[in-house]
């Protein structure tokens, strides 16, 4: 490569991909103070609810599917019951497809946008929270 004596301009430049429609998407911007800046962050409102874990897999939502480019999820077992989670939809409470356990109380923060189901030994709630 040369050695270049003064800076040179040049034109501007954009980083483009494209999303899973093959839509075009840009992946890289700036603030107003002209500083870079990834698109690939949460910019909307994310969605809370409460959802019933029964004794089948029930996929960690809020309301009627998951929320679109959904980016992190949070999943609270707000029961006395434990709830397991897997990403598998044939997810179970023992055996060889036993789910991970979420304790009475637990917390568990995925940053992530693939389907996590849950299960649970008795009908349990647990309060779900996802964003884009």
């Amino acid at each position: 490569m040369a050695d270049l004596p003064f800076k040179e301009s040049s034109q501007l430049s954009s980083l483009i991909g494209m999303n899973t429609s093959g839509i075009e998407t840009d992946y890289v911007g700036s603030t107003p103070n002209n500083e870079l800046l990834s698109n690939d962050v949460i910019r909307t409102n994310g969605v809370s609810g409460v959802i019933t874990v029964t004794t089948s897999p029930t996929l960690a939502k809020v309301g009627g599917s998951a929320h679109p480019n959904r980016k992190f999820l949070s999943v609270y077992n707000d029961s006395n019951n434990i709830i397991y989670w897997s990403f598998s939809a044939s997810v179970t409470t023992s055996g060889a497809n036993k789910g991970t356990p979420i304790f009475k109380e637990q917390l568990l923060m995925f940053n992530i946008g693939i389907p996590v189901y849950l299960i649970a030994g008795s009908s349990s709630s647990a309060i779900i929270n996802e964003g884009a």
